[in-house]
């Protein structure tokens, strides 16, 4: 097995190990924050998680190396309309960490979603990687580097294109039926 090497192999596409290597690890269970770690993900779940010098690389695992870069679990929707931390934390008196457990593994829990919300082996794969330490300011949690989804690496240029597609798709959809009404928020769940 190689060593991760800090390099970025392909373009995070397709399928196979990926390593997110020399990355700052803010798990979501509130634990202190672990530097230089490498995260390996195959088949849509966390399958390693230990510091980078140990790190072992199976050949042909894609590696993305980002040093100086904080990784959380992916934030979760929970219909509150407050999951976004930036909100919970000065309403709440949240300090940043609990705003961060309360959008993560708390919200989780609540859900009874087995499987996501913390960083950690056997863990879901959904992760957002950060430019800026959160902890540090909530409002970090906006400055998002990159994205794993399912354990494919969403690039920043690839970031940068959605919005352009969702654009496109959604000029291509039809228009709602003459009558349609929408109420509450526009989910259709409650008034």
């Amino acid at each position: 097995m190689a060593h991760a090497t800090g390099t970025t192999v392909g373009n995070g596409a397709g399928t196979g190990p990926l390593a997110l290597t020399h990355v700052t690890v803010i798990d979501g269970s509130g634990a202190a924050p672990a530097p230089d770690m490498t995260v390996v993900a195959e088949g849509g779940r966390i399958t390693a998680l230990t510091p980078s010098a140990r790190a072992r690389l199976r050949p042909g695992t894609r590696t993305v190396d980002l040093t100086g870069k904080f990784l959380i679990p992916g934030l979760i929707e929970a219909h509150t309309h407050s999951d976004d931390p930036q909100t919970v934390v000065p309403v709440a008196g949240l300090t940043p960490a609990e705003a961060l457990r309360a959008a993560t593994r708390d919200a989780a829990r609540t859900l009874a979603l087995p499987g996501v919300g913390t960083v950690a082996r056997g863990q879901a794969a959904d992760l957002l990687v950060l430019d800026a330490d959160p902890l540090r300011d909530i409002r970090n949690t906006r400055r998002i580097h990159g994205v794993v989804v399912d354990g494919r690496w969403i690039t920043p240029e690839e970031r940068r294109r959605l919005p352009t597609a969702v654009e496109k798709a959604a000029a291509q959809t039809p228009p709602p039926e003459e009558g349609a009404t929408m109420t509450g928020c526009g989910c259709g769940g409650h008034p």
